[in-house]
């Protein structure tokens, strides 16, 4: 995956003070990222601006050391069956598809939406959008902290912020 290269080579810390990098890659690619503790249960929530009709953004967790990604949220723009938000489980060089909504909020209208994604202490993930789950599932494969997060535009028009990571809820 050019996404693990990308990182791989980028997220090269050593521990001490958390780094934010922001690394366009020749295809037009974006790629910003921080180093901090995530515990394996928590909320992503996020404002999100869209102005898309292609490509793709990613809200990654990150775990490891070196950071590679673990999970990964997909916005696709211009949602449909075929372009669901998603969730992503990676290990090593595979990616697992974990679960991809049934329904399809139209996000690229350039007006801010709350994103959500929760992972509770039990691995029930949820994704809200405007406060309206719209994808759920169960999973537990990492249960350790995360070491970072990560944003990535895979093409298309995004804003993103603020960006707050909670702790969840028990």
């Amino acid at each position: 995956d050019a996404l693990q290269i990308i990182l791989k080579g980028i997220l090269k810390t050593d521990g001490e003070e958390p780094q934010e990098k922001e690394q366009p890659s020749a295809s037009g690619k974006a790629l910003i990222y921080t180093a901090a503790r995530i515990g394996p249960a928590f909320e992503v929530d996020m404002n999100m601006v869209s102005e898309s009709t292609w490509g793709y953004m990613e809200v990654i967790l990150l775990g490891g050391k070196p950071m590679e990604p673990r999970y990964r949220l997909l916005y696709h723009a211009a949602p449909s069956a075929e372009r669901p938000i998603q969730i992503m489980r990676d290990r090593g060089s595979r990616s697992y598809l974990l679960e991809s909504s049934t329904q399809y909020p139209k996000l690229d209208d350039g007006y801010p939406h709350r994103i959500q994604w929760i992972r509770d202490h039990n691995g029930n993930m949820r994704v809200l959008v405007d406060g309206t789950s719209v994808l759920s599932t169960v999973e537990v494969f990492y249960n350790t902290d995360f070491s970072g997060m990560a944003l990535s535009n895979r093409g298309g028009t995004y804003e993103w912020g603020p960006i707050r990571v909670l702790e969840a809820e028990r």
